[in-house]
């Protein structure tokens, strides 16, 4: 069930039907869809429809992990535990030049820090008894203790924390293999990558760390999903006039834009809809198929399903106005702050 704020403006389910228990893994940095995202699985987790099991940040800069918990203080949830990707040579290896260049273009056009360096900065004091735990020791703990196929992952930047998770051995966590402890806890795997289907050449997460990107993609034990959508899906404007001042949610938005806070494409918000409501009435998915991502070129390609999990390719079944209709009322709710609902 829906309901209307005001004409023209959607709206949020009150009646949840199931509660998705969820990992967000964010690449929280150089745009601001990624805190949208937090926003949106704030606002969702606010209705019942999903339980914020961690946070994951997939590139080792700890300003992004102190401005998901100044987010999460905001929203009323200071205790979700928070996980950041340990990469010891990132400033060096080759592996990470790509992302490097990327952001350093970022704040040479802008011509100071970008948002995350800046919210941490603010909030830094009020988060300094807050622990942040090691990305791939966070992923293993919070697995270990769930239910079998009881977890989704959401996952809209790079896939580095969950290559180095396929990638860990078993450990006084879990007896079990990394690989061992998706495929027994997992129940699904969504990606925010530009999977254009039948073939396409991503343009941003995936080729920022292309190795983990095939490597996740080859090797993931259970279902995965790709999400492509929401370039042309802006929300954000909103923030700045329904929000309070100062607010994280509001002031990412602001200093992304320079000024007041303005629309952006919300790629990851779509992302982490989908991977809480399923297909929902917002979705289609195009499944039987598996893809294939190349990291020395970038391009990838479906195939018709053979050994494996599936892979789902999806598109909306909505109007892209209603879909930001839709997330923009979460965001809002969610930037609203901890007494929202």
């Amino acid at each position: 069930m829906r309901a209307g704020t005001s004409e023209g403006q959607m709206i949020v389910r009150l009646a949840p039907v199931k509660m998705t228990r969820i990992v967000l893994d964010t690449d929280m940095d150089t745009d601001c869809d990624d805190v949208g995202a937090l926003a949106t699985l704030h606002a969702l987790a606010n209705s019942g429809e999903a339980e914020i099991v961690a946070v994951v940040c997939d590139i080792p800069n700890p300003s992004c992990a102190r401005c998901v918990q100044a987010i999460n203080t905001w929203c009323g949830r200071p205790n979700i535990e928070v996980g950041l990707i340990a990469i010891g040579d990132s400033q060096t290896n080759p592996r990470f030049e790509r992302y490097r260049k990327t952001r350093q273009g970022f704040v040479e056009r802008k011509g100071a820090p970008l948002y995350v360096d800046q919210i941490a900065s603010e909030w830094s004091e009020r988060l300094a008894s807050h622990p942040v735990h090691d990305a791939v020791q966070l992923y293993r703990t919070k697995l270990a203790m769930a239910a079998d196929n009881s977890i989704v992952i959401c996952a809209v930047g790079l896939l580095t924390a969950l290559s180095e998770l396929l990638n860990s051995g078993p450990d006084g966590t879990s007896p079990l293999s990394g690989v061992e402890l998706v495929e027994r806890k997992v129940k699904k795997l969504v990606t925010m990558g530009l999977g254009a289907f039948p073939a396409g050449h991503d343009k941003w997460n995936w080729k920022m760390d292309a190795v983990a990107a095939e490597h996740v993609i080859r090797d993931w034990p259970t279902q995965l999903a790709v999400s492509q959508v929401g370039e042309i899906i802006t929300t954000g404007e909103r923030l700045g006039k329904e929000t309070p001042p100062g607010n994280p949610i509001r002031k990412a938005y602001e200093l992304w834009h320079n000024g007041a806070a303005g629309n952006r494409s919300s790629w990851d918000q779509v992302a982490v809809l989908y991977a809480v409501r399923s297909i929902d009435d917002c979705f289609e998915e195009t499944g039987g198929h598996r893809i294939e991502y190349n990291a020395s070129t970038g391009e990838h390609f479906w195939k018709p399903l053979g050994e494996g999990p599936e892979h789902i390719h999806l598109k909306l079944s909505v109007s892209e106005k209603e879909m930001a209709a839709r997330i923009e009322e979460l965001m809002v709710i969610a930037g609203k702050g901890k007494l929202s609902s």
